[in-house]
């Protein structure tokens, strides 16, 4: 993976936080995390709201069954 990519999708994040209130990335390739990172003031020990994540599960486990992605 392209780490100045990595670097500035958490810039845009950052920089956006008003518009796109995302709290952490996460990013997994071939079974290893690559990224793992929280925007200030949040991180992972913090609870946080869980809505609609259920669908987003589902509904990327139901593609991936019709596309034959592994």
């Amino acid at each position: 993976m392209d780490s100045s990519a990595l670097l500035a999708a958490l810039d845009t994040m950052e920089e956006n936080d008003m518009i796109f209130p995302i709290h952490s990335l996460l990013v997994i390739r071939h079974g290893y995390i690559v990224l793992d990172a929280s925007i200030y003031p949040h991180n992972a020990a913090l609870p946080h709201a869980m809505y609609s994540v259920t669908k987003s599960f589902v509904s990327t486990v139901w593609g991936s069954r019709l596309t034959g992605a592994p």
